[in-house]
């Protein structure tokens, strides 16, 4: 509503209006990456999402215990068919 009323009153387009977007996103689904909000739809433990989120995959699949890289192996399954 903000960015609807900022965009009215500026008369400017909507989109050029900076707001709490990517906060929201962040907060939603603790992901700001595409496939990182994918991978969180599907309830993946905290350190899987933090893979898929990571550009340098600074969280190795070895760091996994037994839950984590099950439900990777089953999101990697999803996600590359």
């Amino acid at each position: 509503m903000y960015k609807f009323h900022q965009s009215k009153s500026k008369d400017v387009e909507f989109e050029s209006i900076p707001g709490i977007d990517r906060l929201l996103t962040k907060l939603e689904y603790n992901a700001l990456t595409e496939l990182g909000r994918k991978v969180s739809d599907y309830g993946v433990p905290t350190k899987v999402l933090q893979y898929y989120e990571s550009q340098q995959n600074a969280i190795t699949k070895s760091s996994f215990d037994e839950f984590e890289k099950k439900a990777f192996d089953n999101v990697e399954k999803i996600i590359n068919r």
